[in-house]
């Protein structure tokens, strides 16, 4: 191939900048394509990384769930830090953002939760009529041996 050359020295890089702190940027909040434009290295090169070393790929799940969380709190650092109206709906565009990313990066803990669809529509007249419709409609026994006493 190629490109193969040029991604074994990219995944070099990769290996020389270290696997701790290449997922240490990932977890306080640096993108994927930030960490590339940073290393000066492909897309493709950081991917194959990924799957070259076992484990790697859920280490690099786990820091994915540090920056999750990472996100969400600097939601609370800006609403915290926003002090008027002008710039409210900047802080609200960046914190929507960040919610976003945060649910999709960890749906469990930072998405929208949810819960089972139970239809709870009961007619408790419609109930009564039902019960009465059926007594209506019931045979009527006749206790012979009442009678004969």
């Amino acid at each position: 191939m190629v490109g193969t050359p040029i991604k074994h020295a990219q995944m070099a890089v990769l290996n020389d900048v270290g696997e701790d702190t290449v997922l240490d940027y990932i977890a306080t909040g640096m993108s994927v394509r930030k960490l590339v434009a940073k290393i000066g290295i492909g897309n493709r090169a950081f991917y194959h990384w990924l799957n070259d070393e076992p484990g790697r790929k859920a280490r690099y799940r786990q820091a994915q769930e540090r920056q999750a969380r990472f996100l969400a709190e600097e939601c609370i650092e800006i609403a915290d830090a926003t002090q008027d109206a002008a710039q409210a709906q900047v802080s609200k565009l960046r914190i929507d953002a960040r919610k976003f990313m945060a649910s999709k990066i960890d749906p469990e803990r930072w998405g929208d939760q949810k819960g089972p669809l139970v239809n709870m529509n009961i007619s408790v007249g419609g109930t009564h009529l039902n019960a009465i419709k059926d007594l209506a409609n019931a045979p009527v026994v006749i206790d012979q041996d009442k009678d004969e006493e």
